[in-house]
């Protein structure tokens, strides 16, 4: 992805693994996790109003997710669907989501939100 189009006041990174957990078509969901090496260690990226996505199931080696301003193979929507373009970059390899928001927070094993790490619309 060319630098110019990315939006670095609107990115988040970690130096964690990553794994597709869970998309629910229906309700529009995409879920990514991250296990640490306690119970209260889970990192959750959470993009709703999902319109496309183009992910790994595993992302190694870090992860960086970058809103950009527009991705090769995403046609713009019509104006009434409010998407924002995600680059999610790692080492092993690099992704796509467009989507109405994202959210990154730390949880407990029991599914508690511990702490909110990012969020965008």
């Amino acid at each position: 992805m060319r630098d110019d189009i990315r939006r670095p006041d609107r990115s988040w990174s970690s130096e964690r693994n990553f794994i597709l957990s869970r998309y629910v078509y229906s309700h529009s969901q995409l879920v990514l996790e991250s296990f640490g090496n306690n119970p209260s260690d889970i990192v959750r990226i959470l993009f709703e109003g999902v319109e496309r996505i183009e992910v790994y199931r595993s992302y190694k080696g870090g992860i960086a997710l970058s809103e950009v301003d527009s991705h090769e193979s995403y046609r713009q929507p019509p104006p009434h669907v409010r998407a924002s373009l995600w680059e999610i970059s790692s080492p092993s390899g690099t992704g796509f989501v467009a989507a109405g928001r994202v959210r990154v927070s730390r949880h407990s094993l029991e599914g508690a939100e511990l702490e909110l790490l990012f969020f965008a619309r």
